[in-house]
């Protein structure tokens, strides 16, 4: 099984616990970093999405991974939120890759090259991916004061506390306060064999370059994707103090309430039902819905036809149906309301594709906690 401690120390040592005095916390090594169930999930997205091999894995992922875990201890994300609680930052870091490099699966990358090239820079650009997303949240060890028990401050580094430590938050630093402190530690961690390689792909290294500095914006597909994660992560926008993309989905106050009669919630619980009992096709190569990277993609107008044909309506509906179930604002909004993808014949995804048109659902809305389905290894989001 799959373990924190078995992915980062195969043979643990036994250790002697101290005594931790009240109010203090114990400090974690890579040794005995906190292993949960859903840590072990988070972990497990991040190796099966890897195309490197087991060592270079170790050098490249697992050992990063670990020191950013043993800077983050058991400090909360921030003061307030979400992940405002002991070992929170480190949760929403590990989440927040596990939901990236899911995303990344749905994206050729670089955009607009020849698919020669994308298969060629492939693993660069998965590593590009995993930095940026691994490494970015160590911009919030700015906010947080660790004090040791002898009374003198610890300033996060490159190992863990040298005895039990306490925290707390200090007045809030300015974005450019922690993206540079976060850049100052990310560049220390990432192994200088990995930047030795990567500068072998200028566009991915420039992307990383950018992104770690603070020049988020400018690398543009490998922006929205941190951007996605963090929403599905949190629910709330990447940078949440200083403007940034649109959010992806509405606030509850935005979002049209319709009678339960209406056509829209109608055709909804159509689709959460036939979901969830596999009586809509899934990931199949023809009349079906995909999963990708935590979406539910919905071809049109196949999905509004095939509600029709379902239900005995007429097909001449098809449009205000459709009308309807954009109101609902369940839907993701980017630049504009519906998606292009291309559904491959392979899961190596060349060749032959089909092209297809439909919106992004987040899958959570549909099948909140019976999904059994995974990612379409054969669909690509077109940016």
């Amino acid at each position: 099984m799959l373990t924190l401690k078995s992915f980062f120390h195969p043979q643990p040592r036994p250790e002697k616990i101290p005594e931790i005095p009240a109010g203090y916390y114990r400090p974690f090594s890579a040794e005995n970093l906190p292993a949960t169930p859903q840590r072990q999930q988070w972990i497990k997205h991040l190796r099966d999405s890897s195309s490197l091999p087991k060592a270079q894995f170790q050098r490249y992922y697992q050992t990063p991974l670990a020191k950013c875990l043993v800077l983050m201890q058991q400090f909360p994300l921030m003061e307030q939120g979400s992940h405002a609680r002991p070992g929170g930052m480190a949760d929403y870091m590990l989440e927040s890759l596990s939901y990236a490099v899911r995303l990344a699966k749905g994206y050729m990358l670089p955009p607009g090259a020849p698919p020669e090239e994308q298969a060629a820079q492939s693993t660069a650009w998965h590593t590009v991916i995993v930095y940026a997303s691994m490494l970015s949240p160590l911009g919030y060890l700015c906010d947080v004061h660790i004090e040791l028990a002898n009374g003198k401050r610890w300033f996060p580094l490159s190992d863990a506390p040298p005895m039990p430590y306490r925290f707390r938050f200090s007045p809030s630093s300015s974005a450019e306060e922690r993206q540079s402190f976060g850049a100052m530690l990310a560049w220390r961690i990432i192994p200088a064999e990995a930047i030795l390689w990567l500068s072998n792909y200028p566009d991915a290294f420039r992307a990383l370059s950018l992104y770690l500095n603070g020049f988020r914006e400018q690398t543009g597909v490998v922006h929205r994707i941190m951007s996605e994660s963090v929403r599905l992560t949190t629910g709330e926008n990447e940078n949440r103090d200083e403007e940034c993309i649109q959010e992806t989905d509405e606030s509850p106050a935005d979002v049209v309430s319709l009678p339960p009669d209406n056509p829209g919630n109608i055709f909804w619980q159509w689709l959460v039902d036939g979901c969830r009992s596999d009586n809509i096709a899934i990931n199949q190569p023809d009349n079906s819905v995909h999963l990708i990277g935590g979406y539910l993609f919905l071809p049109s107008p196949w999905v509004f036809h095939q509600f029709l044909s379902d239900t005995g309506g007429e097909q001449q509906e098809k449009a205000a149906l459709q009308r309807v179930f954009e109101r609902l604002r369940y839907h993701r909004r980017d630049k504009g309301t519906m998606f292009t993808c291309h559904l491959y014949q392979t899961e190596n995804r060349d060749g032959q594709y089909r092209k297809l048109s439909g919106y992004l659902v987040p899958s959570d809305k549909v099948f909140a906690d019976t999904l059994k389905h995974g990612d379409n290894p054969r669909l690509v989001v077109i940016p």
